[in-house]
């Protein structure tokens, strides 16, 4: 007995910084938690923050298009969308041709690779004949048509006064 009244007293001394000991040891965890649940609200802030930025450029891209689709239809319009459509442009580049006295071939050139990008494309080519003045009209009034083209290649010879040129040329087109 002497010896647990010896234990309980000694104890009794260890008490006080047993207890500080807890103390400080429960509210540490305390905080901890405190502190995980306080940078939950933040995170969520942010993350709202983001989707209020996200709607607001999809608002703005939303604009954008609507602003931009009557320009849209005029560039879809000046796409040939059908053969004749196609046929249409040849007939016009015929006619220039001809209104200048300028000889007009145009072949379908398969050599011409189309670009896997983008609309779709025919590979035309055209050899003009005739005066340097007469070319320039031509190609002049070509690059007037309401019509989307890309100059490949041109390629002139010139031999007694008349001028020889190769124009290879890709058309865009709605897809056929």
């Amino acid at each position: 007995m002497v010896e647990i009244k010896k234990l309980i007293k000694n104890n009794q001394r260890l008490m006080p910084f047993l207890l500080a000991a807890i103390l400080i040891l429960f509210l540490g965890v305390i905080f901890y938690f405190l502190n995980q649940e306080s940078k939950l609200p933040v995170q969520k802030k942010l993350l709202l923050a983001q989707n209020k930025t996200d709607l607001v450029r999809l608002d703005q891209i939303e604009k954008n298009l609507k602003d931009r689709q009557a320009e849209i239809e005029l560039v879809s319009q000046s796409l040939p969308g059908s053969y004749e459509e196609v046929a249409a442009f040849v007939s016009q580049v015929e006619a220039i041709a001809d209104s200048r006295n300028q000889a007009l071939e145009i072949k379908i050139d398969e050599n011409i690779k189309t670009e896997k990008e983008g609309p779709a494309n025919l590979g035309l080519g055209l050899k003009i004949t005739g005066s340097y003045q007469g070319l320039k009209e031509v190609l002049s009034q070509i690059a007037k048509l309401p019509y989307h083209t890309q100059i490949i290649m041109l390629k002139t010879e010139g031999t007694e006064g008349k001028i020889s040129t190769q124009v290879n040329i890709r058309l865009f087109m709605r897809s056929i």
